[in-house]
């Protein structure tokens, strides 16, 4: 819902773009009850958790996923999982 009010408060303007990525997982992740799209992916792969569990086990995970988060297209290394965190 939120990337359509966007498309079309664009249209409205005359202007022609595609909503940015984030904004099509945001309805999920309110629907979820989760405050990050990682979570959201989180909770999708532990299908089984609680949305408190899922929070706990973010907050456990999350300094791995800063590190791999940082990779950029064009920086050493083969890809991103393989920059930063070793895989």
């Amino acid at each position: 819902m939120p990337a359509q009010i966007y498309k079309a408060n664009q249209a409205e303007q005359g202007i022609s773009v595609e909503a940015p990525l984030g904004l099509g997982a945001l309805g999920s992740c309110v629907r979820e009850g989760v405050d990050h799209f990682d979570k959201l992916a989180l909770r999708q792969v532990r299908r089984g958790l609680h949305r408190r569990a899922i929070h706990r086990e973010y907050r456990a995970i999350q300094s791995n996923i800063d590190r791999v988060s940082c990779w950029r297209p064009g920086m050493a290394g083969d890809g991103p999982y393989r920059h930063e965190a070793g895989f």
